[in-house]
């Protein structure tokens, strides 16, 4: 055989190379498909979690017309909630935890004084008259761990219950919030790197499917470290859609 035929045989002809560029595009294209309908449906998970949470709160108000975490007599009146169970009671006070101006940088979490333990207690409450699950409802107050004291998310982070008492800063409404955090013991607020478990947009999947898209407004809030979630903390405010790290924190008004 001649050396020009070997030559020949021996690489890729435009065509070859045009099929295995097509099939490395298809693979490229159905990987990142798959990861845009596995954080789809973590973000729809997320929400159901949320909307659960209200749900139980509301259940509760209506059976014994009280917060949970705020109720004065859950140790009378709540199954379970004994000093056994690391469970107290409220202050009665139509709070959870202390009141602040901003939700985003209280830290109540991992302590046993009152007010700032009803966080915890919120969520001892709620599991003991069998509303929700997913924590331990013998687990000290002082711990505050993801799974333990209070629920994880599904997306990542977790969920604290806190007060806010005025429409400032942000203008969103006063009322009981329920954030999404990065850190359970919610050590420097939402100023805290660690405390941040969402991209711009998946904050922003989750306000717009909620609420109406916006940080800074509404029901669903969103909060960030300097720009790098949302474009300023006014009305004109928008999320960060061009940031791709994890730069949100985002609270839900639960009543």
């Amino acid at each position: 055989m001649s050396a020009s035929y070997h030559s020949r045989n021996n690489g890729f002809t435009l065509v070859e190379l045009a099929i295995v560029m097509m099939i490395i595009g298809l693979l490229i294209g159905g990987i990142l498909k798959g990861q845009e309908m596995m954080e789809n449906a973590r973000v729809k998970n997320l929400i159901k979690q949320v909307n659960s949470y209200q749900a139980a709160m509301v259940s509760f108000q209506d059976k014994y017309s009280a917060l949970p975490g705020d109720m004065v007599n859950a140790m009378d009146r709540v199954p379970g909630c004994v000093a056994a169970n690391n469970c107290l009671n409220g202050n009665g006070d139509s709070g959870v935890g202390a009141r602040a101006g901003n939700t985003f940088q209280t830290n109540q979490s991992a302590t046993t004084a009152l007010p700032a333990v009803e966080t915890t207690m919120f969520w001892k409450h709620l599991a003991l008259s069998d509303l929700i699950s997913g924590i331990n409802t013998g687990a000290p107050a002082s711990m505050a761990v993801w799974g333990e004291t209070h629920p994880a998310s599904a997306i990542s982070g977790g969920f604290l219950v806190a007060t806010k008492s005025t429409e400032e800063p942000n203008t969103f409404p006063s009322g009981v919030f329920l954030m999404l955090r990065g850190s359970a013991s919610m050590a420097g607020g939402s100023a805290a790197t660690g405390n941040l478990p969402l991209t711009p947009h998946q904050a922003w999947q989750i306000d717009k499917t909620m609420d109406d898209g916006r940080p800074n407004s509404g029901y669903v809030a969103g909060e960030h470290v300097g720009t790098n979630c949302k474009t300023n903390d006014g009305q004109t405010g928008e999320y960060r859609l061009d940031v791709a790290a994890k730069a949100c924190v985002i609270a839900f008004r639960m009543n």
